[in-house]
Protein backbone atom coordinates (compact mmCIF):
# COMPACT_ATOMS: atom_id res chain seq x y z
CA UNK A 1 0.00 0.00 0.00
CA UNK A 2 1.50 3.45 -0.91
CA UNK A 3 1.15 5.86 1.53
CA UNK A 4 0.61 9.96 0.61
CA UNK A 5 1.70 13.30 2.49
CA UNK A 6 0.50 16.61 2.20
CA UNK A 7 2.38 19.65 2.27
CA UNK A 8 -0.01 23.14 2.80
CA UNK A 9 1.51 26.29 3.18
CA UNK A 10 0.02 29.11 4.85
CA UNK A 11 1.02 32.95 4.61
CA UNK A 12 0.81 35.31 7.41
CA UNK A 13 -1.49 37.99 7.23
CA UNK A 14 -1.47 39.58 10.92
CA UNK A 15 0.65 39.39 13.76
CA UNK A 16 0.42 42.09 16.61
CA UNK A 17 3.69 43.31 17.97
CA UNK A 18 2.82 41.40 21.34
CA UNK A 19 2.86 38.04 18.88
CA UNK A 20 6.29 38.87 17.38
CA UNK A 21 9.01 36.35 18.38
CA UNK A 22 11.71 38.30 19.81
CA UNK A 23 15.36 37.86 18.97
CA UNK A 24 16.10 36.81 22.25
CA UNK A 25 14.49 33.48 22.09
CA UNK A 26 16.28 33.08 18.98
CA UNK A 27 19.53 30.43 18.43
CA UNK A 28 22.57 31.27 16.51
CA UNK A 29 20.83 30.21 13.23
CA UNK A 30 17.48 32.20 14.15
CA UNK A 31 15.40 29.59 14.95
CA UNK A 32 13.51 29.48 18.46
CA UNK A 33 14.98 27.86 21.47
CA UNK A 34 12.16 26.25 23.29
CA UNK A 35 8.73 24.71 22.66
CA UNK A 36 7.43 28.27 24.35
CA UNK A 37 9.14 30.30 21.61
CA UNK A 38 7.63 27.53 18.82
CA UNK A 39 4.65 28.45 20.23
CA UNK A 40 4.85 32.37 20.06
CA UNK A 41 5.96 32.22 16.62
CA UNK A 42 2.63 30.34 15.17
CA UNK A 43 0.07 32.78 16.83
CA UNK A 44 -1.77 34.89 14.91
CA UNK A 45 -3.48 34.70 11.61
CA UNK A 46 -2.37 32.35 8.65
CA UNK A 47 -4.53 31.90 5.06
CA UNK A 48 -4.09 29.99 2.06
CA UNK A 49 -5.74 29.20 -1.18
CA UNK A 50 -7.99 26.48 -2.21
CA UNK A 51 -7.95 24.82 -5.47
CA UNK A 52 -9.04 22.34 -7.33
CA UNK A 53 -7.10 19.51 -9.44
CA UNK A 54 -6.55 22.40 -12.01
CA UNK A 55 -4.98 24.92 -9.75
CA UNK A 56 -7.88 27.25 -10.11
CA UNK A 57 -8.40 28.89 -6.89
CA UNK A 58 -12.45 27.76 -5.39
CA UNK A 59 -11.74 29.04 -1.89
CA UNK A 60 -9.61 29.90 0.90
CA UNK A 61 -8.87 28.88 4.34
CA UNK A 62 -7.67 31.01 7.50
CA UNK A 63 -6.06 29.50 10.44
CA UNK A 64 -5.98 31.37 13.69
CA UNK A 65 -4.06 30.54 16.37
CA UNK A 66 -4.43 32.32 19.65
CA UNK A 67 -2.28 30.64 22.60
CA UNK A 68 -2.90 27.09 22.75
CA UNK A 69 -5.79 27.22 20.72
CA UNK A 70 -6.25 26.64 16.83
CA UNK A 71 -9.46 27.84 14.49
CA UNK A 72 -9.31 26.96 11.16
CA UNK A 73 -11.88 27.97 8.79
CA UNK A 74 -12.75 27.43 4.80
CA UNK A 75 -14.42 29.39 2.73
CA UNK A 76 -16.13 29.04 -0.79
CA UNK A 77 -15.08 31.56 -3.60
CA UNK A 78 -17.75 33.71 -2.37
CA UNK A 79 -16.41 33.86 1.58
CA UNK A 80 -18.85 31.61 2.27
CA UNK A 81 -18.13 29.99 5.64
CA UNK A 82 -17.95 25.83 4.29
CA UNK A 83 -16.42 24.34 7.90
CA UNK A 84 -14.93 25.48 10.49
CA UNK A 85 -12.69 23.59 13.30
CA UNK A 86 -11.04 24.16 16.33
CA UNK A 87 -8.70 22.42 18.79
CA UNK A 88 -6.09 22.22 21.52
CA UNK A 89 -2.67 22.49 20.32
CA UNK A 90 0.65 20.94 21.45
CA UNK A 91 4.36 21.97 19.95
CA UNK A 92 7.05 19.62 20.44
CA UNK A 93 10.30 18.80 19.44
CA UNK A 94 12.43 15.59 18.25
CA UNK A 95 15.66 16.30 17.33
CA UNK A 96 15.51 19.05 14.79
CA UNK A 97 12.05 17.63 13.59
CA UNK A 98 8.82 20.17 14.77
CA UNK A 99 5.48 18.36 15.81
CA UNK A 100 2.21 20.03 15.79
CA UNK A 101 -0.41 17.75 17.51
CA UNK A 102 -3.64 18.92 18.45
CA UNK A 103 -6.49 16.99 19.88
CA UNK A 104 -9.88 15.81 18.44
CA UNK A 105 -11.15 18.08 16.04
CA UNK A 106 -14.52 20.02 17.16
CA UNK A 107 -16.64 21.28 14.10
CA UNK A 108 -17.94 24.68 15.22
CA UNK A 109 -19.29 25.90 11.36
CA UNK A 110 -20.95 24.23 8.61
CA UNK A 111 -22.68 21.18 8.03
CA UNK A 112 -21.27 18.77 10.44
CA UNK A 113 -21.50 21.56 13.29
CA UNK A 114 -21.36 19.80 16.61
CA UNK A 115 -19.29 16.46 15.40
CA UNK A 116 -15.93 15.79 16.94
CA UNK A 117 -13.48 13.66 15.85
CA UNK A 118 -12.77 10.44 17.74
CA UNK A 119 -8.91 11.45 18.20
CA UNK A 120 -6.36 13.40 17.87
CA UNK A 121 -3.44 13.87 15.22
CA UNK A 122 -0.77 15.93 14.28
CA UNK A 123 2.51 16.75 11.80
CA UNK A 124 5.22 18.07 11.01
CA UNK A 125 5.77 21.69 10.70
CA UNK A 126 8.08 24.60 9.68
CA UNK A 127 8.05 28.25 9.84
CA UNK A 128 9.94 29.95 6.63
CA UNK A 129 9.38 33.90 7.14
CA UNK A 130 5.70 34.65 6.31
CA UNK A 131 4.88 30.84 5.53
CA UNK A 132 3.65 28.17 7.99
CA UNK A 133 4.95 25.00 6.43
CA UNK A 134 2.70 21.58 6.95
CA UNK A 135 3.20 18.16 6.11
CA UNK A 136 0.71 15.60 6.79
CA UNK A 137 0.66 12.15 6.96
CA UNK A 138 3.99 11.45 7.39
CA UNK A 139 3.55 10.93 10.98
CA UNK A 140 3.09 7.27 12.31
CA UNK A 141 -0.41 7.12 13.61
CA UNK A 142 -1.60 10.29 12.50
Amino acid sequence: MSRSHVTICWAFLFCTLGDVLPLAAQDDEGEPKSNAADLQAVQGLWERSLRDREGNVVGRATKHVQKNNETVTYYDSDANVLQAHRVEIVLRREGGVRHFMHSPIQIIAGPNKGARSQQGGGYIYKIEGDRFLEIQGILIGQ
